[in-house]
């Protein structure tokens, strides 16, 4: 009786511990995206810097286009600018060669992509399985914060 109220007593305490790490390894996730991302976005920038290129170019490297600053913007038109959920999923998707998967709606995509315009034309990419961790790019800084 008493070994199966010990083993009851561990179960428990490992239950929780079990859940604990289930949300840490979902913000592990969400940081190694997030720092995937900036590293993309920074590669993209210092071709721009080191081709002494000045100003807005299209097609950079591909089909993505970079801002006045050199940061990646979008791929499917030629504003040149962040203006659009489609615009984010580009940065997304042209700044990372194996990528999470994401999407403009909620479709059981990994990330949801969102134009934020916050004066600076940011792009917000939410983790859906816990909507409140965010990675967040700013198309003019080229700065990618992690919200975790």
């Amino acid at each position: 009786m008493v070994v199966i109220i010990l083993l009851g007593i561990l179960g428990v305490t490992a239950l929780g511990r079990f859940q604990d790490l289930s949300g840490e390894s979902q913000k592990a996730v969400v940081a190694g995206t997030g720092a995937a991302l900036q590293s993309g976005v920074t590669l993209i920038h210092y071709k721009w810097l080191v081709g002494g290129t000045s100003g807005a170019v299209a097609n950079h490297i591909g089909d993505l286009n970079v801002g006045t600053t050199g940061w990646p913007v979008e791929s499917r038109g030629s504003s040149l600018t962040t203006g659009s959920n489609a615009d984010c999923l580009d940065v997304w998707q042209g700044s990372m060669s194996a990528y999470p998967s994401i999407s403009e709606v909620f479709d059981g995509a990994e990330y949801l992509a969102r134009y934020r315009y916050r004066g600076s034309g940011d792009c917000e990419y939410l983790y859906q399985d816990v909507l409140t961790y965010t990675i967040t790019y700013s198309s003019i800084t080229g700065a990618v914060v992690v919200n975790n």
